[in-house]
């Protein structure tokens, strides 16, 4: 649910181009400010690892689209080949309402999502940090094969602070 959440995002606020459509506004071509990050992550459960450093993006745009801030397996490769994990605040789509902040990650070769109501993921107010105590949850298979067994679900747990820097 999450990763449709921020596809809807994504494609109400164009993309990123200047098109508009009756639902959307047209978004600005302002480059968004992107700064660095500072990491105090500690995942548990499915996945148990740790992340402290300073590497990583943080990216707060001008043009309403929600802040992301990431952290990806090339700085930290506990995360796993190709692993990140991309934390994005609440933003407004017109037209389709309120998107909460949430976390999409991808751990070891599993994928993980936040829950869609934000529970566990506080951006500050100035969008610069975030306090992290989340659940997340993944599957190893299909969604008929966790209906029909829902011990495929991974959960994990996420707690920390990023900080742009």
């Amino acid at each position: 649910m999450v990763l449709v959440s921020a596809a809807t995002v994504l494609s109400a606020c164009g993309g990123g181009s200047s098109r508009s459509s009756p639902h959307t506004t047209p978004t600005t071509s302002a480059t968004p400010a992107v700064q660095g990050l500072s990491v105090d992550l500690t995942i548990t459960g499915a996945a148990n690892l740790a992340i402290h450093g300073t590497r990583g993006s943080c990216s707060i745009p001008t043009n309403g689209a929600p802040a992301t801030y990431t952290v990806s397996a090339t700085d930290y490769p506990q995360l796993g080949p190709s692993g990140s994990i991309r934390i994005f605040g609440a933003t407004t789509v017109p037209g389709r309402g309120d998107v909460a902040p949430n976390i999409v990650a991808y751990i070891n070769g599993n994928g993980f999502v936040s829950p869609i109501n934000g529970a566990g993921v506080n951006p500050s107010a100035n969008q610069h940090s975030v306090q992290i105590d989340a659940a997340l949850s993944s599957s190893s298979g299909s969604s008929p094969e966790i209906l029909q067994n829902p011990q495929t679900q991974l959960n994990a747990h996420i707690t920390g602070t990023v900080r742009c820097i």
